[in-house]
């Protein structure tokens, strides 16, 4: 089986090139396979497409594709081609690998902080 992310088309507000996770759907392996019986993941998409009328993108349980599995609410990242979190506070930003990344690293004296998006500091 193989696993879909069904896509928003209107990407989110803060990222433009990033389009919201909005389900995971399975479709069976046999549907993939071209006349020479070698999966291609674009039939899924094809299929998604024409069955539901949805833009969808495979994703992997193994994060063997696409940097993580994907899952409702979380983001693909076009520019990338990756899946990503949403973004956690207004203030952090999205870095090459697609991590966010707060204003100021996090203290590493090995207690425990939270984020405070009022003051931009680590509490």
């Amino acid at each position: 089986m193989a696993n879909y992310a069904v896509i928003s088309r209107t990407p989110v507000d803060y990222l433009p090139v990033a389009h919201e996770v909005q389900r995971v759907l399975v479709v069976d392996n046999e549907l993939l396979l071209d006349e020479g019986g070698v999966e291609q993941s674009q039939r899924g998409v094809d299929w998604l497409k024409w069955l539901l009328n949805v833009d969808a993108v495979q994703t992997s349980y193994t994060s063997s594709i696409r940097h993580r599995y994907a899952s409702p609410g979380m983001l693909y990242y076009d520019q990338l081609d990756i899946f990503i979190e949403a973004r956690p506070y207004p203030s952090w930003t999205l870095d090459a690998s697609g991590n966010w990344q707060p204003p100021m690293p996090m203290p590493d004296d090995g207690k425990e902080y939270e984020w405070n998006e009022e003051t931009n500091s680590w509490i």
